[in-house]
């Protein structure tokens, strides 16, 4: 989950233009919207989501941010639009709030009575392992089969 979560943040400048070849956009417009979506709606939904997941507990939350970040993932091999692929980079900000960091370090903070600053550094070092792993993967895919089949391969 954590290595699929980065690659999906850390997607390789080499996409963009092809990105920006199939939704009819500027390479520029796909390299500014693309990572600002997703850190603009990360953004707005990390306190809600700290929120709920001291309402409703933090397992739940990472199911249901799991399932967006599935849903965002999977679905962007198929789009068209540059404001699609923005709804898509926003679904999975979103998702990640409930998915991703926030809730790897309550996991952690709750599992672990001892050595949790090891185990949430750990936690971390799989972020930084996908962001070795998948841009390098996904800019090879995509200069041999494309930008869709690199897209489908990270979802």
């Amino acid at each position: 989950h954590l290595l699929v979560t980065n690659g999906v943040i850390l997607m390789p400048p080499v996409l963009y233009s092809q990105i920006a070849a199939i939704s009819h956009a500027r390479p520029d417009d796909v390299a500014a919207l693309w990572p600002a979506c997703f850190s603009v709606a990360n953004l707005l939904t990390a306190l809600p989501a700290g929120l709920v997941m001291e309402r409703l507990g933090v397992s739940r939350c990472v199911v249901v941010g799991t399932v967006g970040i599935c849903a965002g993932t999977l679905v962007q091999p198929f789009l068209t639009s540059l404001w699609a692929f923005a709804a898509a980079q926003a679904l999975l900000g979103m998702s990640h709030s409930l998915g991703g960091t926030i809730s790897y370090i309550a996991l952690c903070s709750m599992w672990f009575a001892t050595h949790k600053a090891t185990a949430i550094a750990l936690t971390f070092s799989a972020f930084a392992v996908a962001g070795l792993i998948w841009p390098p993967l996904a800019a090879q895919l995509a200069t041999h089969f494309g930008c869709r089949v690199a897209l489908a391969v990270l979802a």
